[in-house]
């Protein structure tokens, strides 16, 4: 557990308090954490982390975040600003037909 954020990742690295970071799990091609700066959005965590897995999927954001030290699942979109400790959650959604083309 890293900041009270369970990261299913061997391969993070600790994080002390004073660094604040976002982490980003799922169906992206580089899972890990980030640096949080003001107004990081979920599109900006989803590109810091190589894009999605496939493109061509719809996927589904949840923002994974401790609120008065329980953890809440919020529903989340592209433009979803992510506060310091946030977990970004990029869920491929099989809704039986990819919209590419």
């Amino acid at each position: 557990m890293i900041l009270g954020i369970v990261v299913a990742f061997a391969s993070m690295a600790a994080v002390t308090a004073d660094e604040p970071r976002v982490f980003v799990i799922g169906s992206v091609n580089r899972p890990g954490h980030f640096p949080h700066e003001q107004g990081l959005t979920a599109e900006n965590v989803i590109a810091l982390a190589g894009g999605v897995r496939h493109p061509c999927m719809t996927n589904r954001l949840t923002v994974i975040r401790m609120r008065d030290g329980r953890t809440v699942r919020l529903a989340a979109s592209v433009g979803t600003a992510l506060a310091p400790g946030d977990t970004l959650d990029v869920m491929e959604v099989n809704v039986g037909q990819s919209h590419c083309k």
